[in-house]
């Protein structure tokens, strides 16, 4: 069957947990693959629970000849070995397959040949395809997925051939997929107030709110009679709103309000009631708590962690050496670098999992945020020391405090006593360790780092860059500093590491293990003084430091060093 426009009637809606107002985002395994993808419907749900599906929709990354036998299908169970499916199947002709062009999300839609009600017990709609070449990014991670929100764990299933089962990914990703549906339980007119990222403010300060309307009808959402509801008491006036461009079926748009924190340490709780849509009584008006805004007991110390993607292939990469020990040096104990290797002998599996959407090296994030940074250079004419020191001025809702002990030569014991400084049950944590090592080398060629700065007068008088521009074009003996090693929950967090709710002041405690006897240093470091940050959080276990230059060859020690492993700890919301 071909893919194209599915003609809706009245009553019908696309219903799916991803909406058309989401930010976008893809994964994939970056080589031919067989996809198979799913969302669970339970059988329970208020709105579609019941309800009769007759066809189905999902969006690609990009329109390519490479996919190939794409289909979608409905299934009592996740079909096993990712093959045929229970319930119903339809395939689509490859030539009608779309993807996304000039910015927009066009849907491959296709239509059942019968209809298939919801069962009490539920079902899993699904669709599969194989990608035959991944030349292109594209064709690398084609899936169309949005980031989770909420605690729904439903919303993403993808079939690992590696595991040879079905993995849920619904913590991270919500599948772009949806179902036209139709039945009793979809009400016409119908809204509810979703959830904002908790606000941590100052006592008595004015906090900026944004909370999210989602049209939860089959009408279109024009306009809504509101009340904000601050710990369960009206807070301010009621409010009329008219959306000029009108909120689509299941999609949201943006309310702002503002709310006076408390004047000492507690928690505003607000919600938003919704009395009327399209000047019509709501039929879902029951208020539903969208957020916090906290005053803290006590400020955090906060760092700012850098995760740079570099190799010794990468003849512009040296810069972002540099960049790491120019940060240390402005911001002693409140920067942590963390070079990630690819393609190069320190490649390690723990950040392989970790897949950025970008090809050009170095490239960094601060504190996991969506902006690719240069390491040296910064974003968009900000300077990177600009950009880190407005990370480290920020709130900082938590404490962190970790004891690193080494049991053995290769074992390294550790206690993470992690404190946050405000209540919630909104928001979820945890935490990520990583292991790094300075003074790495080597022998080969895959050891020897490219270096684009040699006798590049450009380059010789800028901050920390000297060094390369006196160092030959390819560096044959160079030590490696700020490699990762070792990681622990670095994709999504280490499940279990930090529980909820989570209550202000109490502290949490998580000890664990990790083995280093595979890796690259197994020597026992001598004792060292501990010091801790929190959120982005890192603890660094850190070496005597001589003066610079930090960049050398092998054989160029520096005084009272030896290469050692220091462990950190990041805190992830």
């Amino acid at each position: 069957m071909a893919s194209a426009a599915v003609e809706l009637d009245d009553g019908q809606v696309w219903w799916g947990f991803y909406t058309e107002d989401l930010t976008t985002t893809s994964i994939g395994e970056d080589k031919p693959y067989n996809y198979n993808c799913a969302m669970r419907i339970d059988g329970s749900d208020p709105i579609v629970g019941g309800c009769t599906i007759t066809a189905i929709r999902f969006p690609l990354v990009y329109r390519t000849s490479n996919i190939r036998s794409a289909k979608v299908w409905i299934g009592s169970e996740l079909p096993a070995d990712g093959g045929k499916a229970d319930i119903a199947e339809v395939s689509i002709l490859d030539a009608r397959l779309q993807g996304i062009v000039d910015g927009g999300v066009p849907f491959n839609e296709v239509k059942l040949k019968e209809p298939v009600v919801i069962p009490e017990g539920g079902l899993y709609v699904g669709f599969s395809l194989k990608v035959r070449a991944a030349d292109r990014n594209e064709e690398k991670r084609p899936i169309v997925t949005a980031f989770a929100s909420g605690d729904n764990d439903h919303a993403c299933f993808y079939y690992s051939t590696a595991e040879q089962s079905w993995q849920n990914l619904s913590a991270d990703y919500m599948l772009a997929l949806q179902v036209a549906v139709s039945g009793d339980n979809i009400p016409a007119n119908a809204a509810v107030g979703g959830s904002f990222i908790d606000i941590i403010s100052e006592p008595s300060a004015l906090a900026d709110i944004s909370i999210p309307v989602r049209a939860m009808g089959a009408k279109p959402v024009s306009s809504i009679d509101c009340q904000l509801m601050v710990n369960g008491e009206p807070y301010g006036e009621q409010r009329h709103c008219d959306f000029e461009t009108p909120i689509a079926n299941f999609s949201a748009q943006l309310l702002s309000f503002s709310v006076e924190a408390p004047s000492q340490a507690g928690n505003a709780d607000c919600s938003l009631r919704i009395d009327r849509v399209n000047d019509e009584a709501n039929e879902r008006p029951e208020p539903v708590h969208s957020g916090t805004v906290a005053v803290l007991s006590a400020q955090g110390r906060r760092a700012t962690v850098m995760e740079e993607f570099t190799g010794a292939w990468c003849a512009w990469c040296p810069r972002g050496t540099a960049a790491m020990q120019m940060l240390s040096d402005l911001y002693p104990d409140r920067f942590v670098g963390i070079a990630i290797h690819r393609g190069d002998p320190m490649q390690i599996a723990g950040y392989d999992a970790f897949k950025p959407n970008y090809d050009s090296y170095p490239g960094a994030f601060i504190n996991r945020n969506e902006d690719v940074v240069d390491p040296y250079n910064g974003l968009s004419g900000m300077p990177i020391t600009d950009i880190v020191s407005y990370t480290l001025s920020q709130t900082c809702e938590a404490d962190l405090a970790v004891n690193a002990t080494w049991s053995e030569p290769a074992i390294v014991d550790i206690d993470v006593t992690t404190t946050f400084r405000f209540s919630t049950t909104q928001r979820n944590y945890a935490l990520a360790l990583v292991v790094l090592q300075d003074g790495l080398t080597g022998s080969g060629d895959d050891w020897a780092q490219k270096n684009n700065y040699s006798g590049n007068a450009e380059w010789k008088d800028l901050p920390y860059m000297q060094t390369f521009y006196e160092l030959p074009g390819l560096i044959t003996d160079y030590a490696y500093d700020h490699v990762a090693i070792s990681t622990s929950g670095i994709e999504r967090g280490i499940t279990g590491s930090i529980t909820s709710p989570i209550v202000s002041d109490e502290p949490q405690h998580f000890v664990t293990t990790i083995d280093l006897s595979d890796k690259r240093a197994a020597a026992r470091p001598a004792a060292r003084p501990h010091r801790s940050h929190a959120h982005l959080s890192s603890y660094r276990h850190r070496c005597q430091r001589s003066p610079r230059p930090r960049y050398r060859r092998r054989g160029q020690r520096r005084q009272q060093h030896q290469p050692q492993p220091a462990s950190q700890c990041f805190l992830f919301p």
